[in-house]
């Protein structure tokens, strides 16, 4: 059979592997330089090894300011349970202040989609501006708060170096997604609002290959469920809310649609049955 790729044939470039290492780590800067080019708290940094490692390592073993989700893996293993041998979150704590030390010199190593400082959606503008000490401070503060970046510290090394690249934006894309999965389970059920429960029924016909949504028979369960584990589409959800609040009306849809909603709607229902 032949391989179906989009590359050329292994080319056998390296014959050792510190060429291959060389090259990785060459290559991967993809001509980044390092964001400040005069940065004089660089040495004084280095210098000081054995205390920075030491704070380091304590602000990912406190759980003084966390804000991770009490229930979380994170703050179970970091807070709750010392999870990680302590000597490896120390050789751990040496790997960070390594990564910090190249990133002052040389740069972000890494994929370009990795790098969040040039992720206009993603960036904080600190994060190339601030020094080799004022990053420092932010590794710190953004260990000690966030501890699933601890769980990151300790399984990828090229999280590590993305982290390293822009503390803040890390920590703060933590933060967003922790707000956002709270918000969405949180979601409040009442009268007054849209996602209140409603009685509904989902049927085909042969005839059109339609499906129509009406709040009136067949089985309870609210909008939102239906539209994060069978609709998952906000204009179709907008749609079926729509029809919910109005007259006996039938929401109608594409057969592409329908079939999907259909096949989608009896799997979440035998996992309902399963879990009750």
């Amino acid at each position: 059979m032949q391989r179906q790729t989009k590359y050329q044939p292994f080319q056998n470039l390296f014959y050792t592997a510190q060429q291959a290492r060389d090259h990785r780590r060459r290559e991967t800067l993809f001509g980044r330089m390092p964001y400040l080019q005069v940065d004089n708290t660089i040495e004084d940094v280095e210098k000081n090894r054995t205390l920075h490692v030491e704070e380091i390592f304590n602000a990912m073993t406190s759980g003084e300011v966390a804000r991770d989700n009490n229930g979380s893996i994170a703050m179970k293993r970091w807070v709750g349970n010392a999870h990680y041998p302590g000597n490896l979150v120390e050789a751990y704590a040496h790997k960070v202040f390594d990564c910090l030390l190249q990133q002052a010199r040389e740069g972000f190593r890494g994929w370009e989609h990795n790098d969040y400082v040039a992720d206009e959606r993603k960036g904080d503008d600190i994060d190339r501006e601030v020094d080799c000490a004022g990053r420092l401070a932010n590794i710190i503060q953004a260990l000690e708060q966030e501890k699933t970046i601890c769980e990151d510290v300790m399984n990828s090394a090229c999280q590590i170096r993305m982290f390293v690249n822009a503390p803040r934006a890390y920590a703060n894309r933590k933060h967003q997604n922790r707000v956002g999965n709270s918000k969405r389970g949180k979601e409040p059920r009442t009268e007054s609002r849209v996602c209140q429960l409603y009685s509904f029924t989902i049927s085909a016909t042969s005839q059109t290959d339609n499906v129509g949504i009406s709040p009136f028979v067949h089985t309870t369960c609210s909008l939102r469920e239906l539209g994060t584990h069978v609709i998952a589409a906000d204009s179709l959800l907008s749609a079926a809310v729509h029809t919910a609040h109005g007259e006996r009306g039938v929401l109608r849809l594409p057969i592409s649609s329908s079939r999907k909603l259909l096949a989608n709607y009896y799997s979440w229902r035998r996992e309902a049955a399963v879990d009750s």
